[in-house]
């Protein structure tokens, strides 16, 4: 996974949270490789914290303030395969394949709480937020728009199955692009959030590992290359 605030980009490997510094491009020097519990699927930079997601660990907040010296700040543990992740003001969205969807309270990065679970029918690996709604890339139910208004009381309010298995959601303007990593990129009309429309596709020659928004252009990395697509 990777984040950028410049002049520092935030990696991911194996059970490490890499700090490099790009302030010199093209020239990258590592700050810090600063180990972590569990295996990093996603890491998201807010001010000084980064927030990511571990496997078998849960949810964890890194001082990033200083990238030479980070250290953890907080931590919630939660079972299973945590995967997707989404900051949206003082809450956390965070997607597990094997226990579904959950919202967090971040409003004191020292101490993460659980303000309320959803279990998906599929395998929840990815979120948006929209408004009051959190739309999930759900494995092999497709795409699914929770709202999260309430977070003790999550409900189901919209989907748009299809033959696949969604691992990746980005948003752009009124265009969910999900990456399906049986065929490439699908994108949805969600300017009615709850009743998501199919609008496009994109079928690439390998597997996508997920999909970002950056400068209005859709970013697809496949298992054989990375696409820019308009």
């Amino acid at each position: 996974a990777l984040d950028v605030q410049v002049p520092y980009a935030y990696v991911t490997e194996s059970r490490v949270l890499n700090i490099l510094d790009v302030s010199a491009l093209p020239a990258v020097k590592i700050a810090m490789s600063f180990p972590l519990p569990g295996v990093p699927r996603a890491v998201v930079v807010r001010d000084r914290y980064a927030y990511l997601t571990s496997d078998h660990y849960g949810f964890l907040v890194v001082d990033v303030g200083d990238p030479k010296a980070p250290k953890v700040a907080g931590s919630l543990e939660m079972p299973g395969f945590a995967y997707g992740l989404a900051l949206d003001g003082t809450r956390a969205y965070v997607c597990s394949s094997d226990t579904g969807f959950h919202v967090l309270d971040i409003s004191d990065p020292a101490k993460p709480a659980l303000l309320g679970s959803f279990r998906t029918a599929g395998e929840a690996r990815a979120v948006a937020v929209v408004g009051t709604n959190a739309l999930v890339a759900d494995g092999p139910e497709g795409l699914v728009v929770l709202d999260v208004g309430d977070p003790a009381r999550i409900k189901a309010v919209g989907s748009a199955p299809f033959d696949g298995f969604a691992n990746g959601i980005a948003i752009r303007g009124t265009t969910a692009c999900v990456s399906d990593e049986t065929y490439g990129l699908r994108t949805f009309d969600v300017s009615r959030p709850a009743s998501p429309k199919p609008a496009g596709g994109f079928p690439t020659p390998g597997e996508p590992y997920g999909v970002r928004v950056e400068g209005g252009l859709i970013v697809l990395p496949d298992s054989f290359s990375l696409f820019i697509l308009k």
